[in-house]
């Protein structure tokens, strides 16, 4: 199965970067102008600076420090990474860790944040089958994934004095590292609560 998901890892990284060229005519026009966006995992933007094309990388996420993968695919999306960086004309990415991490200002990145959509007023229902009240808790909204720290918000929240302690709510799932979940839990004392996804 692990090799099954390594080798999909590769075939979708051609995929993904044969679409970001564009449609059939536009394929046809490419050129020392044409700008080739990719994602983490396409390799052919080697390809694409040999054939003087003008590449512009996003990463979004530190991919190849997750856990999840085998030693194929960490090894396909180091290599990614390092197309991204050293490849291409202009890379961008969409959290300032990441623009630490990669040493953005040395490298010259381009930190574009994620946009939001302004949130609606929704019904307390939630918040009283919680035993919340409005204004009166701390959200974490996020997948449960290193790369989304959590685990640095526990071992904050865990210092605050008891007094001082609004409840902490956890809306968020898919967690796929079992041990990242058994370190949140560990980390997890009173006053935090874990409901979840939420619609």
């Amino acid at each position: 199965a692990e090799q099954l998901g390594q080798r999909t890892l590769v075939v979708s990284s051609i995929i993904v970067a044969i679409a970001a060229i564009g449609s059939g005519g536009a394929s046809g026009r490419l050129g020392r102008k044409t700008r080739l966006y990719y994602m983490t995992t396409s390799l052919l933007a080697i390809l694409a600076r040999l054939l003087r094309v003008k590449v512009i990388a996003a990463l979004r996420a530190i991919d190849s420090q997750r856990d999840k993968w085998g030693w194929l695919s960490t090894r396909v999306l180091r290599l990614g990474e390092f197309s991204a960086l050293q490849v291409a004309d202009a890379c961008t990415v969409n959290s300032l860790e990441m623009f630490r991490y990669y040493d953005g200002a040395a490298r010259g990145l381009i930190y574009i944040p994620n946009g939001a959509s302004a949130a609606s007023a929704g019904s307390d229902a939630v918040l009283e089958r919680l035993g919340l009240q409005p204004d009166g808790y701390l959200l974490f909204a996020a997948r449960l994934d290193p790369v989304k720290p959590l685990h640095l918000l526990l071992q904050a929240y865990a210092r605050l004095p008891a007094d001082c302690r609004l409840p902490l709510v956890v809306a968020g799932g898919h967690c796929t590292s079992a041990a990242y979940r058994q370190e949140l839990e560990a980390l997890s004392g009173t006053g935090v609560q874990f409901i979840g996804h939420v619609d």
